[in-house]
């Protein structure tokens, strides 16, 4: 069983299956409910692996591969001691003093599952899971075309076509059970993606930022594959 995940308000949806044409669409509140013993194979939009200095360069190379205007999807991952802060101004303030540079506001509302992350992986959890980026999976369906971003109505339905495209039938029924909040649609059609990203690692046909393994203090790949 393959899994592509994306975190979102009410915990981690999971677009499941063997393939784009064979899915469900599962909610986990928390990681730790996530059976991964069930699967062969996951890809997820959160960091994993946390470099000291905050700069790892597996996002430096997703930046590279991203068109010109849509780099900055790739927000900068926090370094460790950040995640732990208590909160905002202090994680922000430790940057600047430590490190020289801030912590973006975006990345900071990312920190809690980036911690419910890093708190349950291990590195022998990686033959599993892998950390993923949709909009580098979108990319590469899109192929010459551009991909708005998907806080755009135009977006949004390129999105939809792209995962129709590859195989995926029936979201939009999907994105009508969301609606009671737990789940927007974009995280929805993220999760999507990386079911793709998911069968490409399974078949050995995924792309892997970087080539070579580099790791954190506590031996965990900081990889992106697409």
């Amino acid at each position: 069983m393959l899994a592509g995940i994306d975190g979102c308000r009410a915990g981690w949806l999971a677009v499941v299956g063997t393939s784009p044409a064979d899915y469900s669409v599962q909610l986990f509140q928390r990681w730790r409910d996530l059976p991964i013993e069930d699967f062969t194979c996951i890809a997820v939009d959160m960091p994993i692996g946390l470099a000291e200095g905050g700069r790892r360069a597996c996002d430096r190379l997703a930046r590279q591969v991203l068109p010109v205007g849509r780099k900055s999807c790739v927000f900068a991952t926090p370094a460790r001691a950040q995640i732990t802060a208590e909160s905002y101004a202090a994680a922000n303030s430790w940057g600047r003093a430590t490190l020289g540079r801030g912590l973006p506001i975006q990345t900071w509302h990312l920190c809690p599952k980036i911690r419910e992350l890093d708190e349950a992986l291990t590195p022998r959890d990686q033959e599993v899971v892998h950390e993923a980026h949709p909009e580098l999976a979108f990319q590469r369906l899109a192929g010459t075309r551009l991909v708005p971003s998907k806080h755009r109505k135009e977006g949004l339905a390129l999105r939809l076509l792209l995962l129709e495209e590859a195989g995926f039938r029936g979201l939009l029924k999907e994105i009508e059970a969301l609606l009671k909040g737990a789940a927007k649609a974009d995280d929805l059609f993220d999760a999507a993606v990386l079911l793709v990203t998911a069968t490409r690692i399974a078949k050995g046909e995924a792309v892997r930022l970087p080539q070579e393994s580099e790791r954190d203090s506590r031996g965990l790949d900081m990889a992106i594959w697409y």
